[in-house]
């Protein structure tokens, strides 16, 4: 399957607010499957608390960490999906337990050696994977011909 390659920055502008609702959602599921089912306005409020909050964070973190990191993939020649993903963890193992401690939801400390840091490695591996499949990154090296023929 070849992807269409797209500007960048229309991968950066779609993927926090599509990382947000992906988070949401599964966090939704998870908490369905658990038995913890809440009334309507209690999703609304949810939905609206990872709006507000959380996409803002995610542009800000995509701002601060993610574009230097695409920039130095880009010039290193490793703009991929998986070099993407793996940068995506180790920032959204980071930011995810400084977002809980700064909306006073955990101690920063605590979260970053707990599941805080889990999920936000996986939903860092989750931007990236998004950002990447916007952007038509290759998921792996392709060879020099093909290379070559795509940037014509």
């Amino acid at each position: 399957m070849t992807l269409k390659p797209r500007p960048l920055w229309v991968a950066g502008l779609l993927t926090p607010p599509l990382t947000v609702l992906v988070f949401f959602t599964v966090a939704g599921a998870i908490l369905l499957l658990n038995g913890e089912v809440h009334p309507f306005m209690t999703w609304v409020g949810g939905l609206l608390f990872a709006m507000l909050f959380g996409v803002p964070t995610a542009y800000l973190a995509m701002g601060i960490l993610g574009w230097p990191c695409v920039f130095v993939l880009k010039r290193l020649q490793r703009l991929r999906l998986i070099e993407v993903s793996i940068a995506s963890a180790i920032i959204g193992a980071v930011v995810f337990p400084a977002f809980l401690s700064f909306m006073a939801l955990a101690e920063l400390g605590r979260a970053l050696l707990t599941v805080d840091a889990l999920i936000g490695i996986a939903t860092g591996i989750t931007a990236g994977v998004i950002f990447s499949l916007i952007a038509g990154l290759p998921a792996r090296q392709l060879s020099a011909p093909l290379q070559s023929a795509r940037h014509r």
